[in-house]
């Protein structure tokens, strides 16, 4: 004869589908119809056998309430149950079918039946996780990204710009995708909507940074419901705030943490064996219908922020130091300067015309003919600059910034300066887009004889040139954003990034890898422009040729326009050009000082053609400011009617509708320069 549990495991592992259908319902049926032999429960597997059962038992559910429920049967098709009739009871009924005794399962009591809903205890609440706004200042080479700022999907589109977002979004390589990458990774956020984001500065592709700062609110160590310990004799006290959380990963909070506990595979938990511990586990529980998690005495860190991002991130991104900030802090509008760095080769360029015409920029002024003009988003082109210079790498201590020296002239040795490394470094509070690249080109202008230092004076005058000569920006890869700055009224700083050594011998480690690759890489082009020098010979003839070609190449351009900075004629000593036969060989570098001292020029990226130089006030002018805004709201054949209506959309979203009195901006930005680390 069988016995409960025998059935059951027959029930749940042998029959097809007894997964489905609980044992105690089936034995239930099958004593009530008087089948209790082994064989009949495979017939109570049947649909019908199911859904007169799950009948009664819906029947019994509700009989002391009187309600009625609709039961769906396995074909789908819903059933109203019948009365309930006092027969049906789960009393073995007469039957024709009825089995002898010797194959009856014996019912066990109801005690010992296991219950068909089992009542659930109420589960401990698991701590919530806390958000604290956090400064992350970090370093990238921008050399191998499409720019910092991540190509997001616009809040409202139609479908064809929608499929265009996707679609760039996809080829996407920012240095911000990359970041929330690691972010996300890492859950140190939950989504970039909530995350409270701002950046200091949008870099374009190429552009690399040193001192780049992004603000948002990232996950803590310490969660929610944490309290400080109590005074006196209390054993705990009010609620952790985010003032009271630590500034770094080396200094532990000391404080009750609510525990958040494992579950195990047989739904048992740890939580018992803390709560028989009454010195380090508290029950903050005083009403049981609604549990609290358990509070335990820890010494918090701080999540290492550094270093969860870096062994996520690519090797050209690395975080350097972390600051807790204010709510109200800003990466962009707290910032008080920044400064940019553009590094460029010295050559023949006139350091001293460039560094005049370089100092006529610092001030107020109106850069919107020194920048690109984006109506959509700005309508104010004046920006200060706070001081600009050109620093010199000596050759003694070639690459050491800080032995560099102001150049305030050209000592007129060219010769031994041509390969030297010199940067441009220009501060202010806010720059325009691609305002950087643009002075930048305007400069090498004015260093190589294009034009002279005063074209800044008229460039910066927008009443008589209110139109942006046309001519293209410097390259962008030398470009490097240095330095976010935070300064407070009082001189100090007021975020404070947190570095630690371990962090900061990564990073160096890193950078010293990538200097050296490239130096030697440098050191191997250099060898190989030494080698040309001593070991290559040519023909003086064939020297004389290539002077000639230049020379009339160069008269040709002066009948179009005028080239002062070109020697249109040989500056050769005749009196010693006759004792020289075109048949001797001279060495390649012999050549080069020659072609220097008979033309001005020397080997150049640029190559071997001089381009065809238009002065700046004789080029072609864009719109002006008023031009494009009034484009904005006419037809345009190159536009179509919706890419139209997106510009004016834009435009008067950032523009008509955020426009504020002076005195508005004016306190707007007082208390955003008032806002910082904690």
């Amino acid at each position: 004869m069988m016995d409960y549990a025998a059935a059951k495991e027959t029930v749940c592992n042998v029959i097809p589908g007894g997964d489905e259908i609980d044992a105690r319902d089936v034995i239930q049926y099958l004593l009530m119809r008087g089948k209790l032999r082994t064989k009949d429960l495979a017939e109570a597997m049947s649909t019908e056998a199911r859904n007169e059962f799950r009948l009664i038992k819906a029947e019994a559910e509700h009989q002391e309430s009187g309600e009625t429920k609709e039961v769906v049967a396995d074909d789908g098709v819903g059933m109203e149950p019948p009365a309930m009739n006092k027969s049906r009871s789960l009393e073995p009924a007469n039957d024709s079918c009825s089995a002898s005794q010797s194959d009856i399962i014996p019912l066990p009591v109801s005690s010992q039946l296991p219950q068909h809903q089992p009542q659930q205890q109420p589960q401990e609440q698991q701590p919530q996780n806390r958000y604290r706004h956090v400064a992350l200042l970090f370093h990238y080479d921008g050399a191998s990204y499409s720019g910092f700022a991540q190509n997001l999907p616009p809040s409202s589109s139609t479908s064809t710009s929608a499929n265009t977002t996707s679609a760039s979004a996809t080829n996407d390589n920012s240095i911000e995708r990359s970041l929330f990458a690691a972010l996300t990774k890492s859950c140190l956020i939950s989504s970039r909507k909530e995350a409270n984001y701002s950046r200091a500065g949008r870099t374009d592709r190429g552009v690399s940074a040193w001192g780049q700062v992004v603000a948002l609110n990232l996950r803590s160590a310490v969660p929610l419901g944490a309290l400080l310990p109590g005074d006196g004799g209390e054993q705990y006290g009010r609620e952790v705030t985010e003032a009271d959380l630590p500034g770094g990963d080396d200094v532990p909070l000391d404080c009750w943490a609510p525990v958040r506990m494992k579950k195990k595979k047989n739904n048992k938990s740890k939580r018992g064996k803390e709560k028989s511990d009454p010195q380090s586990v508290i029950n903050n529980n005083d009403d049981t219908s609604q549990p609290k998690p358990l509070l335990k005495r820890r010494q918090i860190t701080e999540l290492s922020y550094t270093r969860i991002l870096n062994n996520i991130l690519p090797p050209t991104i690395r975080i350097l130091g972390w600051c807790p900030v204010t709510p109200s802090f800003s990466a962009r509008f707290s910032c008080s300067d920044r400064t940019y760095r553009y590094h460029f080769i010295r050559r023949n360029l006139n350091l001293s015309a460039m560094d005049e015409a370089l100092q006529k920029m610092v001030g107020r002024h109106d850069f919107r003919n020194l920048c690109k003009m984006n109506v959509e988003q700005v309508c104010n082109f004046e920006r200060v600059i706070k001081s600009a210079k050109i620093v010199v790498a000596t050759d003694a201590k070639r690459g050491s910034i800080d032995d560099a020296v102001s150049a305030n002239g050209d000592d007129g040795n060219h010769q031994y300066h041509y390969h030297d490394t010199c940067h441009f470094e220009i501060i202010g509070q806010a720059f325009l887009w691609h305002q950087i690249r643009c002075i930048v080109s305007v400069l090498f202008m004015v260093g190589k004889g294009l034009e002279s230092p005063d074209i800044v004076d008229h460039l910066l005058d927008v009443e008589t040139n209110p139109g942006k000569p046309s001519y293209p920006m410097a390259d962008e890869l030398p470009l490097v954003l240095h330095r976010c700055s935070y300064g407070g009224t009082d001189g100090g700083d007021r975020v404070p990034f947190r570095r630690s050594v371990r962090d900061l011998w990564r990073v160096a480690c890193d950078l010293e890898k990538r200097w050296e690759e490239m130096t030697l890489a440098a050191a191997r082009l250099r060898d190989g422009l030494d080698s040309l020098l001593i070991e290559a010979t040519v023909t003086r003839g064939d020297l004389e040729t290539y002077v000639r070609e230049v020379l009339e190449e160069r008269r040709k351009k002066s009948r179009r326009t005028s080239h002062g900075n070109l020697l249109l004629t040989d500056r050769r000593d005749e009196s010693t050009a006759g004792a020289r036969a075109t048949s001797s060989v001279i060495s390649w570098g012999d050549a080069l000082r020659e072609i220097d001292s008979r033309l001005g020029v020397r080997p150049t990226p640029e190559g071997q053609k001089e381009p065809l130089h238009i002065p700046l006030l004789q080029r072609s002018r864009g719109t002006t400011y008023e031009e494009k805004v009034a484009s904005l709201n006419a037809a345009s054949k190159d536009d179509s009617e919706e890419t139209k209506k997106r510009r004016r959309e834009r435009y008067e979203e950032n523009i008509v509708r955020k426009r504020k009195t002076t005195e508005e901006d004016q306190a707007f930005y007082d208390h955003m320069l008032s806002q910082g680390g904690r």
